[in-house]
């Protein structure tokens, strides 16, 4: 399954059935020219995105299982040149799941941002172990799980666990 995600930039919002869970406080300004990353640092409290193209944001923001599988069309054609640095603070101590949630409401309001989700079907690889004892190879490790101290691990339907946006677990 591969998600397509048209971008509409526009002044007018679109108006919400309930209040979506947003910032408590949020700045975006532009990068700096010298800016290193693109960084994303969730930490208590926080969202700390770092050198990141608005493209990069819609991307963490509306991103699932390994977030390749979006297709994003749509959009002035600043969207993937311009980068941008964000703070985010939240009121208590809400899960990254819920930052993101955050970050699309932020992306509405400052941005005027509008999706439309639509899927279609692709042909794609699927990884099989080959070996008859079912074991997968030396350099391999198992992972316990966890995500070093970070909230997760994020599961979304059938996709595979993930601990945030670039932290990628031991043996993955």
């Amino acid at each position: 399954m591969f998600l397509r995600l048209s971008v509409l930039l526009s002044l007018s919002l679109a108006a919400y059935a309930q209040t979506p869970p947003a910032f408590e406080v949020a700045t975006i300004k532009r990068a700096a020219p010298d800016a290193q990353g693109p960084f994303v640092r969730p930490s208590p409290g926080r969202l700390s995105i770092t050198n990141m193209t608005l493209l990069q944001m819609i991307r963490f923001a509306y991103g699932e299982g390994l977030a390749y599988n979006l297709e994003i069309t749509g959009g002035p054609s600043w969207i993937d040149k311009d980068r941008y640095d964000l703070e985010g603070k939240t009121a208590g101590q809400d899960s990254l799941t819920v930052r993101r949630l955050m970050l699309k409401t932020l992306l509405s309001d400052r941005f005027g941002l509008k999706v439309h989700t639509d899927s279609k079907e692709v042909n794609v690889y699927a990884m099989t172990v080959v070996r008859s004892d079912g074991k997968l190879g030396p350099k391999v490790q198992p992972w316990d799980g966890t995500c070093g101290g970070l909230d997760g691990p994020l599961r979304n339907g059938n996709l595979i666990p993930r601990c945030g946006a670039f932290f990628r677990p031991p043996g993955m």
